[in-house]
């Protein structure tokens, strides 16, 4: 990203539903690189929201 992930911690901090998750080791693209781990991720903050 243009401004690096510091725009998206700040977001996270500022929304109710938003979350920030770093995954080490991953490029821009995680849902391809590391899929089975994106998914929990996803399933997880869903989860939380209801």
């Amino acid at each position: 990203p243009i401004a690096g992930s510091k725009i998206y911690q700040e977001l996270a901090t500022n929304g109710r539903s938003v979350k920030f998750v770093s995954i080490p080791n991953t490029g821009h693209c995680p849902h391809d690189e590391r899929p089975s781990e994106v998914n929990s991720l996803i399933l997880d903050w869903m989860a939380e929201l209801n």
